[in-house]
């Protein structure tokens, strides 16, 4: 959008709604992450009651 539009950064964030912070810094996922979502899902449809904090 800035890029696009020519828009400052800050107008860009305030008109869609999204802090200006989650535009300066990507996300790295974890190493591990892939295997703990596994588990987690795992989990989950073994024991599909139990609700996310027992999880």
């Amino acid at each position: 959008m800035v890029e696009t539009l020519g828009a400052t950064e800050r107008r860009a964030c305030r008109v869609i709604g999204q802090h200006r912070s989650t535009q300066r810094k990507p996300r790295v996922p974890r190493q591990d992450e892939d295997v703990l979502t596994a588990a987690i899902i795992a989990l989950a449809e073994r024991f599909g009651r139990y609700g996310y904090r027992r999880i």
